[in-house]
């Protein structure tokens, strides 16, 4: 399995104001909206290289791992919550708020656990 490193960029993003600047409220969105694809892509590869069924949504991508107890079912509701962002960021992008990204600067935290467990899961199976 080659090796998959998701860099989530803190922003420069430190008060409220600072959501105001479109340039700096952009690159926040994009930065979340990168780091949520490549953990999608990290859970993919893990399903492909484990053989497990194939996933119909970014959705089911990790209610699989649940199922097959590769994250807890805490872990799966936070990233199936980052991902209705991620489609919220792709296909709706005029209704993201200044609080919407806030609240997925508090939640990048679920990204670095899901890679943390990732990284042991691959690590305990040799993947």
């Amino acid at each position: 399995m080659r090796s998959i490193e998701i860099t989530i960029q803190e922003q420069t993003i430190k008060t409220k104001t600072d959501l105001d600047d479109k340039i700096k409220f952009n690159a926040a969105a994009m930065s979340i909206f990168q780091a949520i694809n490549r953990s999608i892509d990290l859970a993919d590869e893990i399903i492909v290289e484990c053989k497990l069924t194939t996933p119909f949504g970014y959705k089911e991508t990790f209610e699989i791992l649940l199922k097959e107890k590769i994250i807890d079912e805490t872990l799966s509701k936070k990233m199936i919550d980052l991902v209705y962002y991620r489609n919220l960021i792709s296909h709706e992008y005029y209704q993201i708020t200044k609080k919407d990204i806030e609240k997925l600067k508090s939640m990048s935290k679920y990204i670095r656990d899901f890679v943390r467990v990732m990284k042991e899961f691959v690590q305990k199976h040799s993947l």
